[in-house]
């Protein structure tokens, strides 16, 4: 929550703690009310004028208006698409854009650690990406505790043949999240289908065994327990099946994000995936934002959410 606090929402909570403030001196409460009150108005302004100092964006290239009231409303996709799995059905939500002619899709894949949350994560993130000319496709995939690898692998591309068969495209990216941002690369290095143009990770778990000797471990998302059950205490396996430890295609392209203030993800991680990339003679590009956190980059409406969305378009369309 505090990662929220201070990642996405400062902005519409200093405005409450204007307002608090204000009507506090007006009405004459308890000095303890009133003190209370001040407190937290200065202690959110100092965060909002960090922000703004740290700001990716210049003040002009703000969208102020989604800065001071983020979307909270979770909108319902176009369609929805059930698939069949082994006891149980997996579900894709399908935001259309615009122009009834794209031809452009993007397969997002939600985080969650590899345990929580589904394909409606993210509803108002997919729908704004939809709304700038793309079709996104919300995939789900079976989890933790329940299904070990390579299950969530497999879904995912079994989701993404099954879908393109009842959608008509040209060119299509994979894209995620956290945990989703690991399954990403997975699939990204599985996948052969020549519309595949390249892929998006988020903060994305990239070393499995992470939880090692190294100083920068994530200690939340990698930890030995979460690691034993996705590799059945493998660690072999959890090694091979690592990001930075697989094979991509040079004629695919990356964007890579991640925050440096993340202590769920280390940058550490999305920095070894770069070098990996860049090394296998793939195009890649990747951007750190500065005392950042995991979400940050929630429903395009932060200034580094802003700043992710101006990324991400350009990257699609390029």
């Amino acid at each position: 929550m505090l990662s929220l606090v201070t990642s996405v929402y400062y902005a519409p909570l200093w405005l409450l703690s204007f307002l608090f403030l204000a009507a506090n001196l007006l009405i004459s409460p308890p000095l303890l009310s009133l003190g209370f009150s001040l407190i937290l108005f200065s202690s959110l302004t100092l965060v909002f004028f960090f922000k703004i100092k740290n700001s990716p964006l210049s003040l002009s290239e703000v969208n102020w208006l989604r800065l001071f009231f983020p979307g909270f409303l979770s909108p319902s996709p176009n369609h929805q698409y059930d698939f069949a799995v082994q006891n149980g059905q997996l579900k894709v939500d399908h935001f259309t854009p615009p122009d009834p002619k794209s031809k452009t899709a993007v397969f997002f894949l939600f985080g969650g650690g590899f345990m929580n949350n589904d394909q409606s994560q993210l509803r108002l993130f997919n729908k704004r990406l939809a709304d700038l000319g793309f079709h996104v496709f919300a995939l789900n995939y079976r989890q933790l505790p329940g299904f070990s690898w390579p299950t969530p692998l497999d879904d995912i591309l079994k989701l993404i043949e099954e879908t393109l068969k009842k959608v008509s495209i040209d060119t299509y990216y994979v894209g995620g999240r956290s945990a989703g941002g690991c399954l990403t690369m997975m699939a990204s290095s599985n996948i052969q289908d020549p519309r595949h143009r390249g892929s998006f990770a988020i903060y994305p778990v990239t070393d499995l065994i992470a939880w090692g000797n190294d100083k920068s471990a994530n200690l939340t998302l990698n930890s030995r327990w979460r690691v034993d059950l996705l590799c059945q205490k493998n660690d072999v396996l959890a090694e091979k099946i690592s990001p930075t430890h697989l094979k991509y295609s040079s004629t695919k392209k990356f964007l890579i994000f991640s925050g440096d203030f993340d202590p769920l993800v280390d940058v550490s991680e999305s920095e070894r995936l770069h070098e990996v990339l860049i090394k296998q003679g793939c195009s890649s590009e990747f951007h750190v934002f500065k005392n950042e956190s995991h979400g940050c980059d929630a429903n395009f409406d932060s200034f580094v959410g802003q700043k992710i969305e101006k990324l991400l378009v350009q990257f699609l369309q390029s």
